[in-house]
């Protein structure tokens, strides 16, 4: 066990440990021989929402620890099916991406958009073929919020993918960033936002940049309170209609 554990903190698992926005309880005994209390230390700060627990005499193995069992069960009472989960979408996920991307695109621009031209843009953009497509992409990254087994809001991240206006160096897209309209005020798009940025960060990139439409001022407000700022516009087609977005960069790292 300790040399498969020593393996498993050595190589790569696949994914980053600094995208995994969901809560982590973490319990580990000081005197464990077997994982060294290290491993723990590294795991919890390394995840970026990890409540870690050390026990002093205690070893490797918990299960017959009274204390730990009747904290693990405070944890399951705790933890109702609506907390707010932030985490990465796979390929598996493409009908309940689909799903939040469809009624999110909706809610934001029906109102503003002729409907043969929302329909049309969206049959294709929005289908559960073409977010499975975009998901086997390795270029894009997609999150999904959920609270408990509802979508309630998505981003996408999309690497090698500039436009020509964008100034900063070591650019990376944030494609889409959408939360359900009954939830707006949680901060869900906030902590989306969040996980973008350090996404960008630990890939290497210095610089976010974001299209969105010229006619859209509560998105707008919003990238602006993150430090976006306009840097130059290109066409976004929506059906027919060939609209405006508003080109906006800011750095992934802004100094204090």
């Amino acid at each position: 066990h300790a040399v498969d554990g020593v393996l498993g903190m050595s190589s790569s698992w696949g994914f980053e440990l600094e995208s995994i926005a969901s809560p982590v309880y973490l319990w580990h005994g000081r005197d464990d021989t077997l994982a060294p209390v290290a491993m723990a230390e590294h795991l919890a700060a390394t995840l970026p929402n990890c409540r870690a627990r050390y026990l002093d005499e205690t070893g490797h193995f918990l299960t017959d620890n009274e204390t730990v069992i009747a904290e693990i069960a405070t944890v399951l009472r705790e933890t109702t099916p609506d907390e707010l989960i932030i985490r990465p979408a796979h390929l598996a996920d493409a009908p309940l991406i689909a799903q939040i991307a469809d009624r999110t695109f909706r809610d934001a621009f029906a109102a503003t958009n002729a409907a043969d031209d929302l329909e049309a843009y969206m049959e294709t953009a929005f289908s559960v073929e073409q977010t499975a497509k975009e998901l086997g992409d390795e270029a894009n990254t997609f999150f999904v919020a959920m609270l408990g087994d509802r979508p309630v809001g998505y981003a996408k991240v999309r690497e090698h993918s500039v436009d020509p206006s964008v100034r900063g160096p070591e650019p990376v897209e944030l494609e889409r960033l959408y939360v359900d309209q009954h939830v707006i005020g949680r901060r869900i798009g906030a902590k989306l936002m969040r996980i973008c940025l350090d996404t960008a960060q630990s890939r290497g990139y210095q610089t976010l940049w974001l299209g969105v439409w010229e006619h859209n001022p509560r998105a707008i407000a919003f990238y602006e309170r993150w430090g976006f700022e306009r840097v130059g516009a290109h066409v976004f087609r929506l059906g027919t209609d060939d609209q405006t977005d508003l080109v906006m960069e800011r750095p992934v790292l802004i100094p204090d």
